[in-house]
């Protein structure tokens, strides 16, 4: 009897053991069984809509929600760190969740890459059946995102909410969707340079200030301009480029056109040069409204300055576009050289500002052919051209692009 009320006794505590340990283990525990070193979809409880990202650096990798789109971008791995602590890479880009951590980008959550700080670390707690908070590790902010399509449903951080829009559900991905193979696959840069170079083929850029005299001006404004070829669109955009006015001379961009580009490959980045004419006086000088200065006429009394060897160079990172290749992060630099030889000692200080005046032609060329090429359209473009020819190589799913020397490194899924 003795026997069997020590085995009951024992039965009992065993019992009460386990739902002391049900009940006192943090529910945070439960969510690392769950779905720790798994691939999952996140869904925001109050919209319904699952966490994805942009993939290209012109929208700064942002993540948003989207509807379900049934495709990689909306696939996450929870890496487990220790307890609920997790890293979390989209699959598609291989990318870590991270975040700014200012009210200037507001709070927004991005794609990285690899930073080993706890930027990129995630406190997962369980909040309901199924349903989970997920806490930067840095900060103790939590995700939440918002809900209208006038902030394009961005993901951001905020502080502690009692609401569902600071809920997610998390679930796991079914094995066969999730393993797909990663292949690789090296093109020549030059396939990539050769298409972007016939793109732009017909593309003219004209740099212009000056006109006919009315006062004692010559400044002919919003004359210069860069059209685009009939492949992008056929239009021109005009910009103006302020002239030289140092009484009682003045100096003017004249007709200055573009004679021929090339693309290449350089540290990684695509490269046009965009080479500009040097037959014809350049940079026009004027002189008006001083008899004595201008003795010789308007004309003769300034005398013209050549510009030689202007160059505007233009850096574009290739990324990836709508399943394709096109490019981001477009960077622009304009070079040239000015000879005004000896005539420079007679005109004293405004030797210095004509010299000052090729700074001002260089931020008005790379400011304008920066905003140009910044266009979603034309890189949307680039990306149609290319996509033809990945489609000959039987590239598929796109992960990620770069340039390695004079191959282009591709990694995409069958």
């Amino acid at each position: 009897m003795i026997k069997q009320l020590s085995n009951s006794f024992k039965h009992s505590s065993l019992i009460l053991f386990i739902i002391l340990i049900s009940i006192f283990i943090p529910s945070s525990l439960h969510a690392k069984f769950y779905f720790a070193d798994k691939i999952v979809t996140i869904q925001q409880k109050s919209t319904m809509r699952y966490l994805d990202a942009h993939v290209t650096a012109d929208k700064d990798f942002r993540l948003v929600t989207r509807p379900r789109q049934n495709n990689k971008t909306q696939q996450w791995r929870m890496k487990s760190l220790n307890n609920n602590l997790f890293i979390i890479t989209q699959m598609s880009s291989h990318r870590f969740i991270d975040a700014h951590e200012y009210q200037g980008k507001d709070f927004g959550l991005v794609t990285r890459e690899k930073q080993f700080n706890t930027t990129q670390q995630w406190i997962v707690k369980r909040d309901g059946n199924n349903l989970y908070r997920i806490q930067q590790k840095s900060n103790g902010r939590y995700v939440d995102a918002h809900v209208t399509q006038g902030r394009d449903y961005e993901v951001v951080t905020r502080s502690y909410q009692n609401n569902s829009t600071q809920q997610w559900i998390i679930k796991t991905v079914e094995s066969d969707n999730s393993t797909s193979k990663i292949s690789k696959i090296q093109l020549p840069v030059s396939i990539f340079t050769n298409i972007i170079k016939k793109r732009f083929n017909g593309l003219k850029i004209h740099l212009n200030n000056y006109g006919s005299r009315h006062g004692n001006s010559w400044y002919k404004g919003n004359s210069s301009y860069i059209k685009l070829p009939p492949f992008l669109n056929n239009k021109s955009y005009s910009f103006s480029i302020d002239p030289i006015n140092k009484f009682p001379y003045r100096y003017y961009i004249n007709d200055i056109n573009l004679e021929s580009f090339n693309i290449t490959a350089k540290q990684n980045r695509f490269l046009i040069q965009f080479n500009f004419e040097e037959h014809g006086t350049e940079i026009k000088g004027r002189c008006s409204n001083n008899p004595i200065l201008c003795i010789k006429g308007s004309d003769s009394s300034a005398p013209d300055i050549q510009m030689n060897h202007a160059v505007a160079s233009v850096y574009l990172t290739p990324t990836v576009r709508n399943n394709s290749i096109s490019y981001s992060n477009v960077s622009t630099k304009f070079k040239a050289n000015i000879t005004v030889g000896k005539t420079c000692k007679a005109l004293g200080s405004l030797c210095t500002s004509i010299f000052d005046y090729k700074s001002k032609i260089k931020q008005e060329v790379e400011k304008s052919m920066q905003i140009l090429l910044d266009k979603n359209f034309i890189r949307n473009k680039i990306a149609s051209a290319i996509r033809g020819e990945l489609s000959k190589h039987r590239v598929k799913k796109i992960i990620s692009a770069k340039i390695q020397g004079d191959m282009m490194i591709i990694h995409f899924t069958l």
